[in-house]
């Protein structure tokens, strides 16, 4: 949520991302969703799923040997999650990410 996000470090991607629905902007909305498109690229460019994943994020990379880009990362993360490695903060961004996916797909 708008609120949640707030708190957190990339506060105003996230609004924007949140509240996308809301612009009636064609020009913003085609920048909002520039910024989603390259977010899902790359789990790192999302400020609060890497907040909230930066061990997990760290294990995709170093660990499993995972390079970052071309939404590696995210199904590195979404693997974890299956497996139940996840801790519960990054497990709630992991599945809000994909909600949002599935949202902008429709």
């Amino acid at each position: 949520s708008s609120a949640t996000a707030m708190r957190h470090p990339g506060s105003g991607v996230q609004c924007l991302k949140d509240s996308k629905d809301e612009v009636t902007s064609d020009t913003c909305k085609s920048a909002i969703l520039e910024v989603m498109g390259t977010a899902s690229e790359d789990a790192r460019l999302d400020p609060i799923l890497s907040s909230a994943c930066a061990l997990e994020i760290r294990n995709c990379t170093v660990v499993d040997k995972i390079a970052p880009g071309q939404g590696r990362l995210h199904e590195c993360l979404r693997r974890r999650m299956r497996e139940g490695t996840l801790n519960r903060r990054c497990k709630q961004q992991v599945l809000s990410v994909a909600k949002s996916e599935i949202e902008d797909a429709r």
